[in-house]
């Protein structure tokens, strides 16, 4: 039985290194514009992403897994207009991953443009990892020549998704998102079936303060219409009901929310018509209470939905609508990269499931280097790392196969 449970993982194994075709879009290193010849040894965006506006899946890219580690890139927006992480329908595939200290900055607005050119980020996962994600703006007096006011909106699950789109947004080891505008689950006017977005912090910040936001409504809410943070919730127009999406971010260690006066708000869509909207929740601003009552705020998946205390789990300072209204998470932090299972130690099983749910270089390495982890308050596997397993040795070699592979394809 052992032989045969051998030669399936044998088999499943190097079934994950034969059938990798796209490679990986790493960053040189160092300062540099986007668009320029700073990927892959000295080739440009447009070579390698197929598009200089960000990654577009299916556009002609090389790859679709994007890795800057290190050094501070800026997107011009000016120069390659707005930033764009695009998927082709239900593909589910499209990752940004900043690492290292890296940081990428997006300057959202050219002269001319009031409310700036608007991000969107509608693919596969957005990982930062001791890293910051940085959008922001210039703004010039009213009347002037190219007046610029805000940064406009930064959105997951934005105007050119689709239904069915299952987004991951992952800050850890003081992983950033600094954004000038609205950051938004969702997107107004737009309705999608079956969409998940996925935030999870594990020592990581979202500061939302910066500026003045754009009115998303254009006005139809009385220019209320401006959070810095926006939960969009649609309408699915077939079965005439709640669209019902899956939106969640879920503290799973330390990290912050900070948001200025604009606030926070879930605006509910009630009709099939673009501005069918019940406008109590345009102009009502929400609690970070709110939202862990709602089920959008959690705490290692729990939230008020499941009867969790929501004082247990966060501190506050400030009040809805004031400036500096921060939120901070009260939990350790969370288990080493390599846990894939999310048991607590780094095993075998960590391996197969980081073969079944990962599949990256980086995770892998993550493994490598965590393994032998023991579980926290466990005693036995606290007092002695055993040596590995003759299974365990092989799956080394095998991951060092498939580390290799990666490299040369």
């Amino acid at each position: 039985m052992k032989h045969i449970a051998l030669m399936g993982f044998l088999a499943a194994t190097f079934l994950v290194g034969s059938t990798a075709q796209a490679i990986d879009i790493i960053w040189d290193g160092g300062d540099g514009n986007w668009e320029s010849a700073n990927w892959n040894t000295g080739q440009t965006a447009l070579e390698v992403l197929g598009t200089v506006r960000g990654l577009n899946v299916g556009n002609g890219e090389l790859g679709t897994d994007v890795f800057i580690n290190g050094g501070n890139v800026n997107f011009d927006a000016e120069v390659n207009d707005d930033f764009r992480w695009q998927d082709n329908p239900n593909s589910g595939s499209g990752t940004l991953n900043l690492s290292g200290g890296a940081t990428l900055t997006i300057d959202t607005a050219p002269p001319g443009d009031a409310d700036g050119h608007w991000s969107q980020f509608n693919t596969k996962a957005l990982n930062i990892d001791n890293a910051t994600f940085r959008r922001t703006f210039t703004p010039t007096a009213p009347g002037e020549v190219g007046t610029v006011l805000s940064g406009g909106v930064f959105s997951f699950a934005g105007v050119a998704a689709n239904d069915g789109i299952d987004t991951e947004i992952n800050l850890t080891n003081g992983g950033r998102i600094e954004n000038d505008g609205i950051l938004a689950f969702g997107w107004y006017q737009n309705s999608y079936a079956n969409i998940r977005v996925a935030m999870t912090i594990n020592d990581g910040d979202l500061d939302l303060t910066g500026g003045s936001n754009f009115d998303f409504l254009g006005g139809a809410a009385g220019g209320a219409g401006n959070p810095d943070l926006l939960i969009h919730r649609g309408w699915d127009n077939i079965n005439n009901a709640p669209a019902a999406e899956d939106y969640s971010i879920n503290f799973t260690g330390p990290g912050s929310i900070t948001v200025d006066s604009s606030g926070i708000l879930i605006v509910d869509k009630i009709g099939a018509g673009g501005f069918d909207y019940d406008f109590s929740t345009i102009t009502t601003l929400v609690t970070y209470e709110d939202l862990w009552d709602e089920g959008i705020l959690q705490a290692n998946g729990l939230s008020g939905v499941d009867g969790a205390a929501f004082a247990s789990n966060f501190s506050v300072v400030g009040s809805s609508g004031s400036d500096d209204y921060i939120l901070t998470s009260l939990l350790s932090p969370a288990g080493p990269d390599g846990d894939f299972d999310g048991d607590g130690d780094v095993d075998g099983n960590d391996f197969l499931t980081w073969q079944r749910d990962d599949a990256t270089v980086p995770g892998l390495a993550n493994w490598e280097s965590d393994y032998g982890t023991p579980a926290p308050l466990s005693g036995l596997a606290a007092a002695s790392v055993p040596e590995p397993a003759s299974g365990v040795l092989l799956m080394f070699g095998l991951s060092a196969m498939l580390l290799r592979r990666k490299a040369t394809a």
